[in-house]
């Protein structure tokens, strides 16, 4: 008996190959359906098809039917500019968007898996093959200051009140003062234009999940990309969501922050007065 396809449609980043790989060595039959013009990993060339996300009927759908992919995983960066750059539709696809009373990234997911059920597939959790990817509660880096922890206890707070919103899942915090908060330019660009205000720099960058967050979705996701938006703009502490927020290589990350003088805080959002940040941070953490 043929195996069932697994559909991994891949964003940017090393998210979906690393989601392919896990797949696979778990006895999955993987087809990766990618949505950039990013060139696969040479390990991954035979299975991936490229498809045109913003023709979600003509391209998408009908590429998973051709390679027989009803069960999908949507994982990998794919940010709402998509929508504005000169994208190409297919009729269809217009006629989902302008059925939409909004284009948040929680409406558009919630017609887009719609359409997917409608048409026979099946949105499995993004964490399916990534259970190892979440940093355990700690303190990863230096010792923070007083002001360090006021400034995630003050953060997480107005992160999760941006993210109810459907703004962004990151904002920059410095002396209890909200810098930037994410849009539709994503997590790098919002941490380099907080960070580039604060002239004293070492602000902290905080990021969370939606309450009940519908796994299958955006799992806020991190990794060297992010280190590096942070130096460059000179925040020093990076606030992020145990059991929610992915890491990406856990052991490179927690050394890249040390290199680049960053401090990691894995914290829940909903415990994070400065009485709770305090008491994680008294000792490192270990991986």
């Amino acid at each position: 008996m043929k195996k069932e396809v697994l559909g991994i449609l891949a964003g940017r980043g090393e998210l979906p190959w690393i989601c392919a790989r896990n797949a696979i060595a778990a006895g999955q039959d993987v087809r990766v359906f990618c949505i950039t013009d990013e060139e696969p990993p040479e390990e991954f060339k035979k299975i991936s098809v490229p498809v045109v996300l913003t023709k979600l009927y003509s391209s998408v759908f009908r590429s998973f039917r051709e390679y027989g992919a009803r069960r999908i995983i949507l994982i990998g960066k794919a940010t709402r500019d998509i929508l504005y750059k000169k994208p190409r539709f297919d009729l269809r696809t217009i006629l989902l968007l302008a059925r939409m009373t909004s284009q948040s990234d929680t409406n558009l997911f919630q017609y887009v898996l719609q359409a997917f059920e409608k048409h026979g597939f099946t949105i499995l959790p993004q964490d399916l093959y990534l259970k190892n990817m979440y940093l355990p509660t700690g303190r990863y880096g230096k010792s923070l200051s007083k002001k360090e922890i006021e400034d995630i206890a003050f953060g997480m707070v107005y992160a999760r009140e941006i993210n109810r919103l459907d703004l962004g899942q990151t904002l920059v915090a410095a002396q209890l003062s909200v810098l930037a908060v994410e849009c539709a330019e994503g997590t790098d660009q919002c941490i380099r234009r907080g960070g580039e205000l604060y002239h004293k720099k070492g602000a902290v960058v905080c990021k969370v999940a939606k309450v009940d967050h519908d796994k299958r979705f955006d799992l806020p996701v991190t990794g060297i990309s992010t280190l590096e938006s942070m130096r460059d703009s000179g925040c020093r502490v990076l606030a992020i969501e145990s059991g929610k927020t992915m890491v990406l290589n856990h052991v490179e990350f927690v050394k890249t922050a040390e290199k680049y003088k960053i401090s990691i805080v894995s914290c829940d959002p909903d415990k994070s007065d400065v009485k709770t940040i305090s008491k994680i941070c008294r000792s490192a953490a270990k991986l």
